[in-house]
């Protein structure tokens, strides 16, 4: 007979999230919306840009990315160039990423400290540094990242997922020092419900002066549609409308629009193994023609 399905967010496999959809950890509250925020966000580049991911000698993989950048008459090319690389014994080297202006970008890891724990570190050439913290487990998720750097910020957050349903929160905290005071720069707090066919969340932002409210649903085995509502008390509300059609497993299509006037599309192809391209349009109803925008994207590997 199947064996039960652990306890947590969601109730099915889902391609929008991948933790949710693997079943064994429970959702972070960074990925609180994340089904919703990926329709409307996944495929949408205004970029034209190749890049080409290929492995090599003892596991290293290469990352090289080149951006095409047009001012006036002129046109640039700009690459930026990453390695990735991971030991047995749960140290990686997530990036270190030298960027067309000259600065590396660090990133690393190490998992396994303890179970469910993991250790993590961003950083750059450019004074910055963030030393994090990463707990997981069916149940709970955790996380707590602190400037290394200044020590001038620390941010946590958590979220609890039992079977449909997660709720959590996130604080931002500014660390005292000699000429500042200790301060919470944000506070926010959401929860989500996952029935299968059908996801909603509210989600509270810049210390609850705002208010999202996040909806999906799926009609039919290849359609996904979405709504996402940005209610401000103190301001204007705007809300966006989209939705995915996975045309063929290799092919799909997507289109949104918000209350501001925007419209775009999007699509994704893989035609062979390790092929994929990527295309977006954008414009405005108020300036059909000046507000239009374009991405193409080429990955190879």
């Amino acid at each position: 007979p199947p064996q039960a399905r652990p306890p947590g967010l969601p109730l099915r496999p889902s391609k929008l999230s991948p933790r949710r959809g693997s079943g064994t950890m429970a959702t972070s509250f960074g990925d609180l919306v994340k089904p919703v925020t990926d329709v409307f966000d996944d495929d949408y580049n205004y970029k034209v840009t190749l890049k080409i991911k290929h492995p090599t000698a003892c596991d290293v993989t290469v990352t090289s990315e080149t951006e095409r950048k047009a001012s006036g008459d002129k046109v640039s090319l700009l690459s930026k160039l990453s390695l990735k690389w991971k030991h047995a014994s749960g140290f990686a080297l997530d990036k270190l990423q030298y960027k067309a202006d000259g600065s590396i970008v660090t990133e690393t890891s190490l998992s396994n400290v303890a179970p469910g724990l993991k250790l993590t570190f961003k950083g750059d050439d450019n004074a910055k540094g963030e030393f994090g913290l990463e707990y997981e487990t069916p149940s709970i998720s955790a996380t707590a990242e602190l400037d290394v750097v200044d020590l001038s910020a620390l941010s946590m957050s958590s979220a609890f997922s039992m079977n449909a349903a997660c709720a959590g929160g996130e604080v931002k905290l500014g660390l005292p020092s000699a000429d500042k005071p200790f301060k919470v720069d944000d506070f926010n707090v959401g929860a989500a419900y996952d029935q299968g066919m059908f996801f909603g969340s509210l989600k509270t932002g810049d210390s609850f002066s705002s208010y999202g409210l996040y909806l999906s649903a799926k009609p039919a085995d290849k359609l996904t549609i979405a709504s996402m509502v940005d209610i401000k008390p103190a301001g204007s509300t705007t809300a966006t409308f989209g939705g995915l059609y996975k045309c063929t497993k290799d092919f799909s299509f997507r289109a949104k629009a918000t209350t501001t006037g925007t419209i775009a599309c999007a699509a994704n192809y893989t035609p062979f193994k390790k092929v994929n391209f990527t295309g977006a349009v954008s414009t405005s109803t108020s300036k059909l023609v000046e507000g239009l925008k374009y991405g193409l994207g080429i990955n190879l590997g």
